[in-house]
């Protein structure tokens, strides 16, 4: 009895490890659930994104940084890497490409227990209009996998600003 209740709470904590957001149907589920994660940040935010944000979610960004945690982004965007550069503790770059929009992931990392990851940008005119499928996830795996494609963005990329100061 007590090993059945055991793998019935472990099942159902891997079920619920997911979530899954069709869009753009669920658009502004994903994009609430994308600003509870952001709000539930302590020590560090990791976006990869080449589109402007939500303007909720850049708010939770912005309080985040306020929190002092740290925010790491890498983007093809100078629109989105100024709007965050200005902010303590932020470390933003810009991937070396000749065309903007080869960056095709769209990556948030919270803590390194929390992810977020989509073929279309975080913001709500981006999620309302295009098909795709957001997935957040606290699987150990996925974040080890996400890791390590932040490791290889990140040699393709050069500094646009670190502001540790304010």
């Amino acid at each position: 009895m007590k090993y059945t209740l055991l793998t019935i709470i472990f099942g159902l904590k891997i079920l619920f490890a997911n979530e899954y957001f069709l869009l753009p149907d669920n658009s502004s589920d994903a994009l609430y659930a994308l600003k509870k994660r952001v709000d539930s940040a302590k020590n560090e935010i990791t976006l990869i994104g080449s589109q402007k944000l939500d303007r909720q979610l850049f708010s939770a960004i912005r309080n985040a940084l306020k929190r002092e945690v740290k925010l790491n982004i890498i983007t093809t965007s100078l629109e989105l890497a100024s709007s965050l550069a200005v902010y303590k503790n932020s470390h933003v770059l810009l991937l070396r490409t000749s065309d903007p929009k080869t960056l095709q992931i769209n990556l948030l990392l919270i803590d390194n227990k929390s992810s977020c990851s989509s073929g279309i940008g975080f913001s709500a005119a981006a999620m309302s209009r295009n098909s795709a499928l957001l997935e957040c996830s606290e699987e150990r795996s996925k974040i080890t996998f996400y890791r390590y494609v932040i490791k290889q963005i990140k040699s393709r990329c050069e500094n646009y600003f670190i502001n540790e100061k304010g």
